[in-house]
């Protein structure tokens, strides 16, 4: 405090009287306030940090690189029900079929090749690999063994030594893999029904109008029944989904329209029957109905035979051989419409079949230009039934060939070699000769 000289108090009670009166000013201490509301530096830094961690994972999971939904040890949450993979290579194509259907698997033809291991119409390789866990109701593509690629050209030389190709099996195989064999084979495709199915997968071929092995003129055309797959079910929703909100919307009112005259469903007209009509007792074959007009609002069939103790069949067409006779096979639209088609078909006593055929000879098969030699044909087994044969020679320049029965003459020509080969008109079984003629 600055006091003024002049103004100063004399006395110590003067002095004191006037710091007492209301003309001194008080000053108040100033209290500093605390800063509440501000943070330490190290506690900004670690909110920083952790905002850019929480953005990066928002990031990851709308990209898709981290799931949302969290995953089990072994098994996702929502995971579809799933079974192992039943072993079927060696096993038939029939076979195949039933074993899979039973895991809830769906069996689909890939291809076919040639095999010298595997025998002929049993499975050679399975995708996936047996014991391999996939969701039920996924396909098993399976190769089939065609045989030995010898038997498959013996049976087609046979074949066209009488002017005919053999129809191959079908039914399981891919529509795009059974047209390619077909257009091979010089076989046309004249009509392709398609029909759910839930045993043959999408595309595959469920039946076909000629049984496998028919001889059959190049050109000759037959139909075929492809799959569309499995009957359509009601979607479920995803468990892992919530549902959305409901939103209401106002209804609009629709447009006035002209009142349509109803359109009568399309019946069926005729039914007609394709299909091998002679067969040995004990065996069976797929006949085929085509229904007129193709586009007919319901195409099924019902079958019918004659005599069940002759023949039965299915109510997809299948006939199944009992004893020899006759019997009509019918199939009448289920339409309501009475339209229907038969064919007659022969029940033979069963055969037995050639397995082999062996070229005997006596004497020195070498010749000269003059003499001749006989070549007999034995069969395997020696009671088969059918004991034709048919006899050609590489080269005619050599030698000629003067076919009688089960055996051939052969005369000489000119010098030279030429192989002589015998095919069994059943099964297709062939054998072949090296034959020498000497100046």
């Amino acid at each position: 405090m600055n006091v003024r000289i002049e103004e100063r108090t004399q006395t110590a009670a003067e002095f004191i009287a006037a710091l007492q009166s209301e003309e001194v000013k008080r000053v108040e201490p100033v209290k500093l306030k605390a800063e509440v509301g501000k943070f330490p530096l190290w506690l900004k830094i670690s909110s920083a940090v952790l905002g850019v961690v929480v953005l990066a994972l928002g990031i990851l999971i709308g990209s898709g690189v981290i799931p949302l939904i969290p995953k089990i040890v072994g098994a996702s949450i929502f995971k579809s029900e799933q079974v192992n993979t039943p072993g079927v290579v060696l096993m038939s194509q029939a076979e195949a079929d039933e074993v899979l259907k039973a895991a809830g698997l769906v069996l689909q033809v890939e291809d076919l090749q040639f095999s010298d291991k595997v025998a002929k119409d049993k499975i050679m390789l399975q995708e996936p690999l047996s014991g391999k866990l996939v969701d039920k109701g996924a396909l098993v593509s399976i190769t089939v063994s065609n045989g030995t690629e010898a038997d498959y050209i013996a049976a087609q030389a046979a074949a066209a030594l009488q002017g005919k190709v053999s129809i191959p099996n079908l039914v399981g195989m891919r529509e795009e893999t059974a047209l390619a064999e077909l257009q091979k084979l010089g076989i046309n495709v004249n009509a392709v029904t398609r029909r759910e199915d839930d045993v043959i997968a999408a595309d595959g071929i469920i039946a076909q109008s000629m049984a496998e092995g028919t001889l059959v003129d190049k050109g000759t055309a037959l139909d075929l029944v492809v799959s569309t797959g499995r009957a359509s079910s009601t979607t479920k929703p995803n468990p892992g989904t919530p549902n959305p909100p409901a939103q209401i919307t106002p209804t609009p009112t629709p447009p006035s329209t002209p009142q349509q005259t109803p359109v009568a469903p399309a019946k069926v007209n005729s039914v007609s029957i394709s299909g091998n009509v002679t067969i040995e007792a004990g065996n069976g074959t797929q006949l085929t109905a085509a229904v007129s007009p193709s586009n007919a609002d319901n195409t099924s069939v019902s079958w019918r035979s004659s005599n069940e103790n002759v023949a039965s069949v299915s109510s997809t067409g299948y006939v199944t051989a009992k004893n020899t006779g006759s019997v009509t096979i019918s199939a009448t639209a289920a339409d309501g419409s009475g339209a229907s088609g038969s064919t007659q078909m022969r029940v033979l006593e069963p055969q037995i079949h050639v397995t082999g055929v062996i070229i005997s000879y006596v004497g020195d098969i070498s010749l000269s230009t003059v003499p001749t030699v006989t070549l007999t044909c034995e069969f395997t087994p020696r009671n088969a039934t059918n004991q034709k044969v048919v006899w050609s020679i590489a080269d005619p320049s050599v030698a000629k060939l003067i076919p009688k029965g089960n055996q051939v003459e052969v005369v000489g020509l000119k010098p030279g070699t030429a192989k002589i080969k015998v095919i069994a008109e059943d099964g297709n079984v062939s054998n072949t000769l090296d034959f020498f003629v000497l100046p």
